[in-house]
């Protein structure tokens, strides 16, 4: 084996003494890159224990060195987590989460990224694939079904079942059609990575990302479980975060105090109703 590469390899285990089930991460070479996601988890673990962020982001439990016969390998042992949100959203009609969840699960995200930022770490890889639902407590105890129950081993999307953009084997010059189309021009100095297909015959209708939202939602007079008032806020701070330029896009900070988060569609109904599996960050 070629001990300059690194692979990782996931596996489930049972931890003493507390008896739970928890997820086990591994490597099958000397050289790793575990080391720097330990020392993100370490920092996220030690941070303000009242932000509402923390409790959504993955729990290191325990960290290990493992000799076998080829190597070294390193070893982390993080909470048990699952399904993936894509993955449960699929078993909804139109791929689509149900409202309540959709909306909880947006907040949850948006409070882990801010937490996350608040420790100086940024999520390279934010996307519905890379966040989980945490299973009630009761999955995780030894004993439960846990592959009956897990089954085997980004805002737009969330709410409406699919990626504002085309992501079927998209394209630059498709993507960059898009981009000018829904938020203009592109800033200066990015032609030169980015330049405008030239001698185009394909014509794109002018549309904001607010009014695609909302025609998406509620397409061919589907009915959704947002209002079309949610959806207009939702729309609005989208359009918000999509700007060319960072330095214009507010803070996660910023993000959590507008109307779509501020106020729950579903804060009247029972408890009953609105009780869902929380979902964290991987």
């Amino acid at each position: 084996m070629d001990n300059t590469r690194s692979f990782t390899s996931w596996g489930g285990a049972v931890m003493e003494p507390l008896r739970r089930y928890v997820a086990l991460k591994l490597t099958v070479s000397e050289i790793s890159h575990l080391q720097q996601e330990v020392h993100v988890l370490d920092r996220l673990s030690h941070g303000i224990a009242s932000h509402p962020g923390k409790k959504h982001i993955v729990q290191l439990l325990d960290r290990f060195q493992h000799e076998g016969p080829n190597g070294t390998h390193s070893c982390i042992v993080l909470e048990l987590l699952g399904p993936r949100v894509d993955a449960e959203a699929e078993h909804h009609k139109d791929n689509r989460l149900p409202g309540s969840i959709a909306w909880e699960t947006c907040k949850q995200t948006a409070q882990a990224v801010e937490y996350v930022h608040a420790n100086g770490i940024a999520h390279g890889d934010l996307h519905p694939g890379n966040l989980v639902f945490a299973p009630v407590s009761t999955v995780c105890q030894v004993g439960s079904n846990i592959t009956k129950i897990l089954g085997t081993p980004q805002m737009f999307e969330l709410v409406v079942g699919y990626p504002p953009f085309d992501n079927l084997m998209p394209n630059k010059d498709d993507l960059i059609r898009e981009w000018v189309s829904m938020f203009g021009n592109l800033p200066q100095g990015w032609a030169r990575y980015f330049p405008y297909p030239e001698s185009d015959d394909i014509e794109i209708d002018q549309v904001t990302l607010p009014d695609w939202l909302h025609d998406t939602y509620f397409d061919e007079g589907r009915k959704g479980d947002f209002a079309e008032a949610h959806i207009e806020e939702l729309g609005e701070l989208l359009q918000s975060m999509m700007q060319y330029c960072p330095s214009n896009r507010p803070r996660v900070s910023e993000l959590l105090k507008s109307p779509w988060f501020q106020k729950n569609p579903w804060q009247r109904l029972s408890p009953s109703k609105v009780s869902q599996p929380s979902p964290s960050m991987a």
